[in-house]
């Protein structure tokens, strides 16, 4: 609530400026031919072939700088006065407070005022603001290691339970790193005394691997699978 009684604040005095400073007075008669009494302004001209158009639309058309509620702003063929300049600064400071960041700065802003190159100016400050940079950094993404493939079958292979299937069954997936060959097998009941059967039947044919990586199921980390593990030298 203090930051937008700031702005409000900063924001008459950018229209008490606004509308006693003799240059952009006179630029503003350049550009549209204002008349001295705005209030005799029906905010409408009409244009050099007789259109009758909006003020707010030829300010527009040309890309002149427009502010809300009638507060115009020096076009750049002038340039800012220090006092502006000055105002705008605080204005910055004052929606910078907290660091925001630029989306929510500039949504400040844009709720109470505007002024040429706004947006630009938002985002001039927050990125040379070294808090900010430090805590934006996002945090950098580790390199993916790719894993030494094995000198010859049946050295190192996987394994991992998938389930429960709808049968309400397990299977039992194990992969030789090397090859790529795979077996598959089903089983409903999947203690770590089953699993050590059927690795026991399939190592048989296939012989005994050096390693055999999984994941941290129960089954696999049990005393009875990590001594089979040691009794055959994996």
């Amino acid at each position: 609530m203090e930051i937008f009684i700031q702005l409000d604040l900063l924001r008459f005095w950018l229209k008490w400026y606004t509308l006693n400073d003799d240059d952009i007075e006179n630029e503003l008669e350049r550009m549209f031919g204002l008349p001295d009494n705005p209030d005799e302004s029906e905010d409408k001209y009409e244009s050099e072939d007789g259109v009758e158009i909006d003020l707010d639309v030829r300010a527009m058309s040309e890309n002149r700088n427009i502010i809300k509620n009638r507060e115009y702003y020096k076009s750049p063929t002038t340039g800012p006065s220090s006092r502006s300049l000055q105002l705008c600064k605080s204005v910055l400071d004052a929606a910078y407070e907290g660091h925001p960041g630029i989306v929510a700065m500039k949504g400040r802003l844009r709720s109470k005022l505007w002024w040429p190159r706004i947006d630009k100016d938002v985002e001039q400050l927050v990125k040379a603001c070294k808090g900010c940079k430090i805590v934006g950094l996002p945090n950098p993404t580790a390199p993916m290691k790719r894993r030494e493939l094995p000198a010859a079958p049946c050295i190192d292979v996987t394994m991992d339970l998938m389930g429960p299937l709808p049968s309400n069954e397990y299977l039992l997936v194990v992969v030789d790193y090397y090859s790529r060959y795979k077996e598959v097998n089903k089983y409903k009941n999947i203690t770590s005394l089953q699993i050590i059967k059927m690795v026991k039947e399939m190592f048989s044919r296939l012989g005994y691997p050096i390693s055999i990586t999984a994941d941290n199921g129960k089954q696999f980390v049990s005393e009875e699978f990590r001594f089979f593990c040691k009794e055959c030298n994996i």
